[in-house]
């Protein structure tokens, strides 16, 4: 028999209330955006670009030098997945 969680772990009905809120408009936004299923597929092919050149340049800055500003690859890559 598995035990429950700590209290720490264990969500708040409120914090759960608006995580359930937060999917529901999710889940309304992609329904929404399917209904022009070209314009979804363009969205979805130029963000997929945007990140994919984002990390070509930082991979060929990184292959020139070893550290920019002081940073490593790990912390600009890490950095970019923030911004995005």
């Amino acid at each position: 028999m598995m035990e429950s969680p700590p209290a720490a772990i264990r969500l708040k009905p409120e914090i759960t209330a608006y995580l359930r809120l937060y999917f529901r408009l999710i889940s309304s936004r992609i329904r929404s955006q399917m209904q022009y299923r070209l314009s979804f597929l363009l969205d979805v092919v130029g963000n997929f670009f945007s990140n994919f050149t984002d990390l070509a340049a930082l991979m060929v800055m990184f292959t020139q030098a070893r550290s920019l500003a002081g940073g490593r690859s790990a912390r600009s890559l890490s950095c970019t997945g923030y911004h995005r």
